[in-house]
């Protein structure tokens, strides 16, 4: 049994944001019988206190999505975007620090869906680049005690890191001890040789884990061998949050932009509630 196992809930699942108007979600995620929300913070307009508000009200631990995008790419020539970029990171690690969240967790070290084609030597450039940039913000979480979680992403929506073993280059060049890794078992079904592997090879170094499914529905519908996933994590003593992603349908621009073309199960309550089960289940 792992201690401290934690299941938690993104909030995308239901909403593409987080409002004044949807914040309420937090309660009923509580009442659901999760242990823990995934709030996503993607620009610098969060309502941090209304949110502070619903979350004195549960017991429910906190983890913070970030996500880079062309106009806060760090890794940008454009000298003002690389500006902007710092500026929304450290916003979102000083909004994170004031909700008591654990982690920050997402790709902060390039903008999503940069796929361009890049040579070894680009890549090690940039990588480069991605240790000066992230250091600062890495540095600023430390001071206010967060972690910080890099998501490896597949190769459909970015270049740069889409392993495990590229997260961790780029981890150890930070070398701050708390950064560490967001690995995703949607992103690694797609691109690692063994998901067990995978994970291992974070070790302790693992500071947050996505449970997603292969078709973006509940844990349990789909491909991932999950009794793989499960022996890996009890293997190195894993006790951070595990967190079901999935994605709303309800507004078209953001099931777009994450590929959802239609709903993964009756309402979202039920997908929330089906993964939930067979997590249990499957850590127990």
């Amino acid at each position: 049994m792992l201690l401290d196992m934690r299941i938690g809930a993104h909030f995308w699942i239901w909403e593409p944001a987080v409002s004044v108007e949807n914040a309420s979600l937090i309660e009923k995620i509580s009442k659901m019988g999760f242990d823990a929300v995934e709030l996503p913070i993607l620009d610098t307009n969060f309502p941090i206190e209304c949110v502070k508000q619903h979350l004195t009200t549960t017991n429910l631990s906190v983890a913070v999505t970030a996500g880079c995008f062309p106009h806060t790419n760090p890794l940008s020539v454009d000298q003002s975007v690389k500006v902007n970029a710092l500026r929304y990171l450290e916003y979102v690690v000083e909004a994170a620090s004031k909700l008591g969240a654990e982690v920050v967790a997402g790709p902060i070290y390039a903008a999503v869906g940069d796929l361009r084609f890049l040579t070894n030597e680009e890549k090690i450039e940039l990588i480069a680049s991605a240790t000066e940039a992230l250091k600062p913000v890495v540095k600023k979480a430390k001071d206010l005690g967060v972690k910080v979680a890099l998501e490896p992403l597949n190769r459909y929506d970015i270049t740069l890191i889409n392993t495990a073993s590229d997260g961790l280059n780029l981890v150890n060049k930070i070398g701050e001890e708390n950064v560490g890794l967001l690995l995703d078992t949607f992103h690694m079904n797609i691109e690692e040789r063994s998901l067990g592997e995978a994970i291992r090879s974070a070790g302790k170094k693992l500071y947050h884990l996505h449970t997603s499914e292969s078709n973006r529905g509940a844990p349990g519908t789909g491909t991932v061998n999950w009794r793989e996933v499960a022996d890996a994590v009890k293997g190195i003593g894993y006790n951070g949050m595990c967190v079901i992603e999935s994605f709303t349908p309800k507004d078209q621009a953001f099931a777009a932009a994450m590929r959802i073309w239609s709903p993964k199960s009756d309402s979202q309550d039920r997908l929330a509630e089906a993964g939930l089960i067979f997590l249990r289940r499957l850590f127990a």
